[in-house]
């Protein structure tokens, strides 16, 4: 999955274990049971056209999960569930889960996209590279250097990464530098130019530049906030 993806999944299909890119996850999980949920609709909501066994079938054939990037008023629903209060607001979020599911039904029926296949030896390489650009941030190695040394062609690389990891390489590996810069930030015994280095970054400035694009506010803001 990548940033602002929307995934539906049958929870008896759910992995024994997940793995975030960039070590960080940041969103919001619904879980509902179809059968209780089936008879609340039957009993309170009767005039609301809700089939959530048909609904299973259209997003999740085959018990197969079903990812899609999330159109902007679906977004706007999970931030508004994201930044409620879920202690004091639980008929809210009953709306906004309601609110959910009606957009669903909306959806078309086959919404699926074709997504490229790569070989189990592939992904292996390219897998392998992601840990090479992370393992050594302060190095500046070139993807064409990294594809030769792997033996995969600078094309099969990027279109291989990019459908791994959700972004391209260049972009993941900048963001994965912002991020480790910013778990550094918190040791105060390390200047913002001593972090820069160790991320990578020659010029303090161009640090600096990259940090508030990402994280929305200065090294200096991020250290003291």
């Amino acid at each position: 999955m990548g940033e602002g993806d929307l995934a539906v999944n049958m929870l008896e299909n759910a992995a024994s274990g997940n793995c975030f890119p960039l070590k960080m996850y940041q969103g919001v999980s619904v879980f509902m049971d179809l059968w209780a949920a089936g008879k609340y609709f039957e009993a309170q909501l009767s005039g609301f056209q809700i089939h959530l066994g048909g609904l299973r079938e259209k997003l999740c054939p085959e018990n197969r999960c079903f990812v899609l990037k999330s159109p902007e008023r679906i977004q706007r629903i999970f931030d508004e569930i994201y930044r409620a209060d879920w202690e004091t607001q639980a008929g809210y979020l009953r709306l906004k889960t309601l609110e959910l599911l009606l957009l669903l039904e909306d959806l078309p029926s086959s919404p699926y996209e074709t997504v490229p296949y790569y070989d189990a030896n592939q992904v292996r390489k390219v897998k392998h590279i992601r840990d090479h650009l992370t393992r050594s941030l302060e190095k500046n190695i070139t993807l064409a250097q990294l594809a030769r040394e792997h033996g995969i062609s600078l094309t099969g690389l990027k279109n291989c990464f990019k459908s791994i990891y959700g972004k391209g390489a260049s972009a993941y590996r900048r963001e994965y530098r912002i991020q480790t810069a910013a778990e550094l930030l918190r040791d105060r015994e390390l200047t913002v130019a001593e972090i820069a280095g160790r991320v990578g970054y020659e010029n303090p400035s161009k640090f600096s530049s990259a940090f508030k694009e990402i994280m929305g506010m200065s090294p200096s803001e991020y250290r003291n906030k």
